[in-house]
């Protein structure tokens, strides 16, 4: 990601399909970046992922726990969502509180 991220100049599906890894499988993951490289900042994360979404039928994102920048810029361009939780009461209880109004409205 931060590899595809420094490219963002010259960015198009052809230059982003060079960043996807390849795999045994009918998958193409865009893996972080290498530790210590930093985080890229949410206008780059948005950038790429519009072109996967133009580029590509699916496009999964497993984002951090929390609602952080990047978390954010995911949920605005999502078209579904899947939460994950915990099956304990507080954790169902919380993902009920804070996630059903919201995705009610949208």
């Amino acid at each position: 990601m931060t590899d595809a991220a420094s490219a963002l100049d010259d960015l198009d599906a052809t230059t982003l399909k060079v960043f996807l890894t390849a795999t045994s499988r009918p998958l193409r993951p865009l893996c972080p970046g290498r530790a210590g490289r930093g985080e890229t900042s949410p206008p780059p994360t948005a950038a790429i992922t519009r072109l996967l979404a133009d580029e590509f039928r699916y496009v999964v994102i497993d984002t951090s726990a929390g609602l952080g920048e990047h978390t954010l810029v995911a949920l605005e361009q999502s078209t579904d969502i899947v939460l994950v939780s915990d099956m304990d009461v507080p954790s169902v209880r919380n993902l009920r509180k804070h996630w059903t109004p919201w995705i009610c409205s949208a």
